[in-house]
This record gives structure tokens, C-alpha cells and sequence, in this order.
């Protein structure tokens, strides 16, 4: 259960209703910095992806392919890029298939092929023909080549009325932005490059890329502006047990590198920088939620069908109110809750 709200906080809250300026933003205090303790921070609203609680410093990507530079390299250099790009092709789908083989039995089978159609993308004929073709040419550098390529794409998909189409677009984005973090890590120059994954993400859009570091670990929580609630990524989110927010307004102005975020998805709330005394509120539900069962320790009784003393068999259902304790009752075999 989140924490209750202090008087303060329920005062200040917008009456239902009221007309929003700017981005859904609820002043606490004066943001300050991590650790000050003096101020209460800010608190943001969006909308669940998945519920959950995570608290920890906030790690902004906002990987822009509009903002990457238009670069062109000499004839003799040509080959040189076609080479990098098959090569970043290729780690792309080891990293995809080695994350596969990581989510295998913690995600449903339908969810995990999503990353097959991550993988297809990559030996899509008329992506590699595009870039290519733009690199004999047109000359162009290998980064500004997959941009170009992306981008047309997201915006021709984007216009049409498809749902399917346009997640399309979301898939390919991801895959560009995929392959252009490995040639990122080719010139050591990358943010993916820290094995780290010890943060909350804040991003634009939510992303299956974003959620995992170069070594398929997967992030503490996730906060976007956008993405919608039944994309790939989104179900991939729910399905990892990721908490996540979506459609936090201009959550890339409010949040700044290395803030404390409290991340109450269940909730639909984002506090930045928070005071110490919200801070402690929290801490119990934290603690409570971190709690994991080893497969080890699991009841004897819970391996066994549940039965009367006079033998007749029986149903169990638990009675949950967080998602770690729906994990933890299907481990011990209950198949409701109720």
C-alpha cells in the first residue's frame, strides 16, 4: 500500500476538473538537490503502464534522431561504413536473441516474440537497402544514413490510421536506435556503455530499447511523455514487472539528471526530489516489495495439492494487494486471487 498523503500534500493537490497550464506538474516545495531534505520536491502525474513501486536517481535518454548531425565521408571511406554497418547489424541480434534467452519463463511466449519481430527487422531487406544506398550514393556517414531512413519511415507510418502500421514505426525506431547505441559503444562514446542499471529511466517515448542496458539488464523503473498503453513496449513493461508511467508532460523539463525520484506507478505519481521525511513514508512499502521468496524456501504445503483433513481436495486463492505478493502467491501454487 502507498503511503497516506500528508496534510500538506492533500491541500495542494488540484481540484478535479481544474485547467491545467503547463506540464502536470504539482509544486511540494522548491526543488533542490538530492539529499537536501529541506524541500518536499515536485509531483508529477501520468498514466500506468505498470504498477509498482521504484526509488532510486534518474537517468534521462533522450535519444533525438532529428537532432544527430548530417555527415558525409569521403569515397574512399565507403566501404569503411558499409562494413561498420554490417557489423552493427550483427550485434544488434546477439544482443536481441541473448535478451531473449534472459526473459525466457519470465515473460509470457507471445510477449517474448516481440523481440523476433526486433530481430526480422534487422534483415529487413528494404531497411539495409535504404542505408546502404544512401552511403554509396549519397556519401552519407552511417549514423546520418539509419537517422534519414528512420525518420522517413516514422513519419509516413505515423500518418496513417493503423494502429498496426504505426507500431511499425515504434518497432523500426527501436531497432535504429538499437543499432546506433552499438556503433555508439564502437567509438566509446556511447551512454550505453555503463553496465549500470541502478536508475529511473525518463525518456520521450516509452521503448523496449531504453529498458535495458548494453548487457540486457533491465532498469528500476520507467517515466515517459509518451507511448501508448498497448505498444510492444509498454506490454513488455507489464510483463517484466517493470513499474512504469506514461504520459508525464514534460517530464524531460522538470527532471534533471541524477535526481531522487519516488516512482509510486500503482499510484500514477512521480515525486522529484522529495523531503526526508516522504522519503521514509515510502521506505517500508520499499523494503516490502524487494521481500522474494527463493524458489528453495518455498513451503513444503504449497508444493503439494491443498487438501481437508478427510482428504477432499480444496482450491486456495490468496489475497494480495501488491504485485509482489501475486508473485510470490503463484509461486506457491494458488491459481486465483480472491
Amino acid at each position: 500500500m502507498p503511503p497516506e498523503k500528508t496534510p500538506d500534500e492533500v491541500e495542494e493537490l488540484p481540484q478535479e476538473g481544474a485547467a491545467a497550464e503547463g506540464p502536470q506538474v504539482e509544486a511540494e516545495g522548491s526543488t533542490q538537490q538530492p539529499g537536501a531534505g529541506a524541500s518536499s520536491g515536485r509531483l508529477l502525474r501520468g498514466a500506468v503502464v505498470a504498477p509498482g513501486l521504484a526509488i532510486g536517481l534518474a537517468h534521462r535518454k533522450d535519444y533525438d534522431l532529428a537532432r544527430l548531425e548530417s555527415e558525409r565521408v569521403a569515397l574512399d571511406e565507403v566501404d569503411r561504413e558499409l562494413n561498420r554497418f554490417r557489423k552493427a547489424l550483427d550485434d544488434s541480434r546477439l544482443q536481441l536473441l541473448d535478451l531473449k534467452s534472459r526473459v525466457r519463463g519470465r515473460v509470457e511466449p507471445d510477449h517474448a516474440r516481440i523481440l523476433d519481430t526486433h530481430v526480422a527487422y534487422l534483415k529487413d531487406s528494404v531497411f539495409i537497402a535504404d542505408v546502404e544506398n544512401l552511403i554509396l550514393n549519397e556519401q552519407m556517414r552511417l549514423e546520418t544514413a539509419i537517422a534519414k531512413v528512420i525518420g522517413d519511415f516514422d513519419r509516413i507510418f505515423r500518418l496513417v490510421q493503423n494502429d498496426a502500421l504505426r507500431q511499425s514505426a515504434v518497432d523500426l525506431r527501436d531497432v535504429g536506435i538499437r543499432v546506433l547505441r552499438n556503433l555508439d559503444q564502437e567509438q566509446g562514446d556511447g551512454d550505453g556503455s555503463s553496465p549500470s542499471t541502478d536508475y529511473i529511466l525518463v525518456a520521450p517515448e516509452l521503448s523496449i530499447v531504453d529498458m535495458f542496458n548494453m548487457a540486457n539488464e533491465h532498469v528500476l523503473g520507467i517515466v515517459t511523455m509518451g507511448g501508448g498503453l498497448t505498444s510492444h513496449a509498454a506490454v513488455f513493461a507489464r510483463s517484466m514487472g517493470i513499474p512504469t508511467l506514461t504520459g508525464v508532460a514534460d517530464v524531460l523539463e522538470v527532471v534533471q539528471e541524477g535526481d531522487f525520484l519516488i516512482l509510486d506507478a500503482t499510484e500514477g505519481l512521480l515525486r522529484v526530489n522529495p523531503d526526508d521525511i516522504v522519503r521514509s513514508q515510502y521506505a517500508p512499502a520499499q523494503r516490502e516489495g524487494a521481500e522474494e521468496v527463493p524458489e528453495e524456501d518455498v513451503p513444503e504445503w504449497a508444493t503439494q495439492a491443498a487438501r481437508t483433513l478427510d482428504g477432499e481436495q480444496v482450491e486456495l486463492s490468496a489475497s494480495c494487494g501488491s504485485l509482489p505478493e501475486v508473485e510470490q502467491a503463484t509461486r506457491f501454487g494458488m491459481g486465483a486471487v480472491g
